[in-house]
């Protein structure tokens, strides 16, 4: 084959497996955010947030949805392209005029190698940093009781078991109609209700001050409530707001020289802890080397030329399915590596391995056409008895006449 033409082949599967990579990637990522950032709705709206601090927090969220999503896309590219090639019989031409399936699988080995690399940036630097400020903007909204509180008509959930509601609020910062519903407590329960009040911060104290109000305590061993007047009462807000400014960060939300330091440490924690970082850690370096596997998979199926439709659609089946087996694979490999450190052996021989044998297979132009051939058994077998039940018809209804 010319030098030239098989350039511009090259470029036109380049450009035709990048275009539908990056279409499919922002397609899922965009399915994915949209049910992930309405798990962050009722957070930001119970708290009296903007929209913008919504969008920010959710956003936050994108490059660890892309560190799993770029293979599955690469997946869904490769096959998008490949298909369309067997479509429009240019696979067919190209292998009758003399070429090699490796002219159209090598530009999608470089279109892999740029998503591995992708997948890595995001998976080691990217992704952690932003599940870490995602992270510390949920904590901040948590802890802003101020924002919560002053917001009138709303039932805000301060802490579990413990609501506040504010009838209204002037501008001078006097919050009217106030009930508090204390419930934390299973035996004893209380219900301050006042005419009016204020929020004062006293260093780093905050207290709710209610003015005219009472008391209704309720124990329900007894069954017996209690009801105490007061002309001014401090309900003390401070341990709350104690509790949700400290960010505590999982391991995911850890960046990963933090974890391999901690993990190089000489006074690093207990073992299961130290498996769950080295499991996290690993799992940040396997990310990128699915899509090799996955690219590999789809190019080992779809490189050899179909000529029926029927060929094609069992072949993506076929590439989908085995695709599946190995992230299935990779995921149970991921769970027995954060409980021993045995796991992180077949967490990289998993898509190392895949990628290999395909590659093998792939550049020996093995045709993997089995499940073809098992397709075509089936329907000869099913043809065969079509044919023997109308002739058995036959029969009977020639012996009847």
């Amino acid at each position: 084959m010319n030098f030239g033409l098989g350039a511009k082949i090259e470029r036109y599967v380049m450009w035709k497996g990048l275009s539908a990579f990056l279409l499919t990637t922002v397609t899922l990522t965009a399915i994915v955010w949209m049910t992930q950032a309405l798990r962050q709705i009722d957070l930001v709206t119970a708290k009296g947030q903007t929209l913008q601090l919504f969008l920010v927090i959710s956003s936050l969220a994108i490059p660890s949805l892309v560190v799993v999503l770029a293979p599955i896309a690469l997946l869904i590219a490769i096959l998008y392209t490949m298909n369309t090639l067997h479509q429009e019989s240019e696979l067919v031409i190209i292998a009758a005029a003399g070429g090699s399936p490796k002219r159209v699988t090598r530009p999608l080995l470089w279109l892999s190698l740029f998503v591995a690399l992708l997948t890595a940036f995001l998976s080691i630097y990217v992704a952690p940093a932003g599940l870490k400020q995602l992270r510390g903007h949920v904590t901040q909204v948590r802890a802003d009781l101020i924002s919560s509180i002053m917001i009138p008509g709303a039932f805000t959930d301060v802490d579990s078991g413990l609501m506040v509601h504010i009838k209204e609020r002037s501008v001078d910062g006097f919050l009217g109609g106030i009930l508090i519903s204390d419930t934390r407590n299973p035996e004893i329960s209380f219900r301050y209700l006042a005419d009016r009040g204020a929020l004062v911060e006293t260093g780093p104290s905050t207290y709710l001050v209610m003015q005219n109000g009472n008391i209704v305590r309720r124990e329900k061993a007894e069954n017996s409530s209690s009801i105490i007047e007061f002309e001014s009462y401090a309900f003390d807000l401070s341990q709350f707001r104690e509790r949700t400014t400290n960010a505590g960060y999982r391991t995911k939300e850890r960046g990963t020289m933090e974890l391999l330091g901690d993990l190089l440490s000489p006074d690093a924690e207990e073992n299961s802890k130290r498996s769950e970082l080295g499991a996290e850690l690993h799992s940040r370096f396997v990310a990128p080397l699915y899509a090799f596997s996955f690219a590999m998979v789809a190019m080992l199926f779809m490189a050899s030329p179909q000529t029926t439709r029927s060929g094609q659609g069992i072949a993506i089946l076929s590439a989908t399915a085995v695709a599946v087996a190995i992230r299935g694979v990779g995921f149970a490999a991921e769970s027995l590596a954060e409980s021993s450190a045995v796991g992180v052996v077949p967490l990289y021989a998993i898509p190392i391995g895949a990628t290999i044998i395909c590659l093998i297979l792939l550049w020996q132009n093995v045709r993997l056409d089995f499940a073809q051939r098992v397709a075509d058994r089936l329907a000869d077998v099913f043809e065969k008895l079509v044919a023997s039940r109308r002739a058995a018809k036959a029969d009977r209804e020639a012996f009847n006449g």
